[in-house]
């Protein structure tokens, strides 16, 4: 028995293992069986860029992307402003029952605008402004990694990853307060509240623009309206 042609022992990456584990998959499994366990080391075996790149080629040629054509500019004239929490990405959009081109989805770590005139209050603004954004939801959630983030922590990570004192130093010297700049939160739904409280006083946003907040559960999608 031998194994699939699209299984070749060619070299590369991870290619000599999989030779390896193919073999044992075939004698122990029999074909059927062994098929989705190399599948899942060739997938091992690839890089992030190689498998999405793979998929695409596929998503593209299949006309996959047919449902989820829109307008550049959201039909319920909403932006949400979101956390990066990788368990958010498709739970929050189901949980609110928003399809793509209903809503503009901008996010950051922890949902927490550190800059007013920094690059998440500009998103804001440029879908206010030009986007025909009307009401704004910022939504954090339950258990989220900035809170009580440890900065010193982060600092070390750096050091151990090639950044020297030297360039921390430097960085700091110029003004950057990186403490001030990594810092997380105590509490998420006080956080919450202070976001909206800076989207509502800002001094370029508009009057007549709603600013609602809420926290999502990241486990569940319930959601609760804190301000």
């Amino acid at each position: 028995m031998g194994a699939p042609a699209h299984y070749p022992c060619s070299e590369g990456r991870g290619y000599h293992q999989i030779c390896v584990h193919t073999l044992y998959a075939f004698i122990c499994f029999g074909t059927k069986k062994s098929n989705k366990y190399i599948d899942s080391l060739v997938t091992y075996a690839m890089s992030n860029k190689e498998i999405i790149m793979e998929h695409n080629k596929k998503f593209v040629a299949s006309k996959a992307y047919e449902p989820f054509a829109a307008i550049v500019k959201p039909r319920r004239k909403l932006a949400i402003l979101s956390c990066m929490d990788t368990r958010l990405v498709e739970l929050l959009p189901a949980a609110l029952g928003i399809k793509n081109g209903d809503a503009k989805v901008i996010k950051n770590a922890g949902v927490v605008i550190k800059d007013p005139f920094g690059i998440t209050m500009r998103s804001l603004l440029i879908s206010v402004y030009l986007l025909g954004v009307e009401e704004i939801f910022v939504i954090g959630h339950k258990d989220c990694g900035v809170q009580g983030l440890n900065v010193s922590k982060i600092k070390e990570k750096m050091i151990t990853r090639g950044v020297t004192q030297d360039k921390i130093d430097l960085v700091e010297g110029c003004g950057i307060d990186l403490e001030e700049h990594f810092k997380g939160f105590e509490e998420t739904n006080e956080s919450v509240r202070d976001t909206v409280k800076i989207i509502k006083k800002h001094p370029l946003l508009p009057t007549g623009i709603n600013v609602l907040g809420f926290v999502i559960d990241p486990n569940t999608g319930e959601i609760e309206e804190v301000v």
